[in-house]
């Protein structure tokens, strides 16, 4: 990746992943790392669209990216993530009302 995200938080991944299993778009990629700059976000999107084209993964929406490629390619596991929230939840420090 050309861009240094921040790392989101766990709860915030798995949400996403989960309500948005196919694609994702502007907004999901803004709340996902915390980004306010449009730009910021098109040049993730770019990167994952090449990703997308070399592997033939089509998306319904041109403006969206595959969620699936886009976890990949960012190194976001899910299994990971759940290990991660359920610990956070046995501690007493998982956000209330999440997955």
């Amino acid at each position: 990746m050309g861009c240094t995200l921040a790392l989101p938080k766990a709860e915030i991944a798995l949400k996403i992943y989960c309500d948005y299993p196919a694609e994702i778009g502007n907004q999901q990629i803004k709340e996902l790392f915390g980004i306010k700059a449009s730009s910021t976000v098109a040049r993730i999107k770019k990167e994952i669209k090449e990703i997308q084209e070399e592997r033939n993964i089509k998306t319904w929406s041109k403006s969206a990216i595959n969620t699936k490629l886009a976890y990949e390619t960012w190194g976001l596991e899910i299994k990971e993530l759940e290990i991660i929230l359920r610990k956070k939840q046995k501690l007493g420090f998982a956000e209330e009302g999440t997955p």
